[in-house]
């Protein structure tokens, strides 16, 4: 692509770039990143299959990649049917909660039901009591009346008096 682009060759000489060329000393062992990474602490294994003794723990060998594969691939499938689980857990958990609002709503239906019966009893017993007291005060009333004739029939002579009216007779 570049070989085939026409260039001016008094700008080529400016856009040039020089980079130093390795010498002879310098080699890919006396590459610092590489010197790290070579120097970096091979992990023990995570998952071991036998017991290793106190002794020999300093001399563990490295993890097998094809045994940490076939972990890893039974840890995620264990991470699948877990997540499966909890899956269907979740929706059974979430039928419940529906039939919980339903069975609340329900419950609130019949408190407002129920509210309005009492507030209804409530205003017919305020209407008894109301009318009860009315009918008191008539009674009183008609005890004050009755004395009043009693009274007014006790001033007529005897022959003209009529005979005494008593509540207890009409009740």
């Amino acid at each position: 692509m570049g070989a085939e682009q026409s260039v001016d060759p008094a700008t080529v000489s400016s856009a040039i770039t020089v980079v130093h060329v390795p010498t002879s000393n310098s080699t890919i062992d006396t590459d610092e990143d590489y010197e790290r990474i070579c120097n970096l602490p091979f992990f023990e294994p995570i998952l071991r299959t036998h017991v290793v003794e106190e002794a020999k723990l300093s001399q563990m060998d490295r993890i097998n990649p094809v045994y940490l594969s076939k972990i890893v691939r039974r840890y995620t499938d264990h991470l699948r049917e877990c997540d499966a689980h909890l899956t269907t857990y979740q929706q059974n958990l979430g039928g419940k909660v529906k039939n919980v609002e339903n069975k609340a709503k329900n419950v609130a239906a019949m408190v407002a039901d129920r509210q309005r019966k009492f507030q209804r009893s409530a205003s017919a017993s305020s209407k008894i009591e109301s009318m009860h007291n009315e009918l008191k005060h008539l009674l009183t009333t008609f005890e004050h009346v009755m004395v009043l004739c009693d009274e007014l029939n006790m001033g007529l002579p005897a022959d003209l008096r009529m005979k005494t009216f008593s509540v207890a007779d009409y009740s």
